[in-house]
């Protein structure tokens, strides 16, 4: 949504922050925040309800939610677009100093494992776990190709949707 603004401020912004916040007073009317509250509590219900539903082999949602509290505090998480950039956006909860990252519009094809290899790059001493589609997982061989000479521990997880290629590679 866009809205109009009353004020526009231009400046950088900490500096800009730092000189606002003194001037800002809680309120002391908190129904809107409370009403947030019960939504996002009932969402997290919603998902996990879903992410319960049996299928065969596995409902996709449920790696994604039992993976969620198990994932270091420092973990990147790159997907692909497609259903993991869904089931990555319903069932993740980040928290501490996770990061993550999908596709701009969710219209990019096979993010995933450039933007995880890039992560890796950046951050070596933190754990980069790569939620990938089929698609990504294939044509993406040359960029693994590509960072051969650096040493890298990637994890992919791939879409179970395809029979023919693994659900888990570890490339190294």
């Amino acid at each position: 949504m866009r809205y109009t603004y009353e004020l526009n401020i231009v400046g950088d912004a900490r500096t800009t922050l730092q000189a606002m916040t003194p001037l800002l007073s809680p309120k002391s009317d908190t129904a809107w925040r409370k009403s947030i509250e019960s939504r996002v509590a009932r969402w997290w219900k919603t998902m996990e309800m879903q992410a319960n539903v049996a299928a065969n082999p596995i409902n996709p949602m449920l790696l994604f939610s039992e993976l969620s509290p198990k994932l270091p505090d420092n973990a990147i998480i790159t997907t692909d677009s497609g259903t993991s950039a869904s089931w990555y956006a319903r069932q993740l909860n980040f928290r501490g100093q996770m990061r993550g990252s999908l596709s701009g519009n969710l219209a990019s094809m096979g993010p995933g494992v450039p933007y995880g290899i890039g992560a890796k790059f950046g951050t070596p001493d933190r754990p980069v776990i790569v939620f990938a589609g089929d698609g990504d997982a294939i044509g993406r061989a040359w960029e693994r190709a590509l960072s051969a000479d650096r040493p890298t521990v990637l994890d992919v997880i791939v879409d179970p949707d395809v029979p023919a290629l693994p659900s888990h590679a570890t490339f190294e």
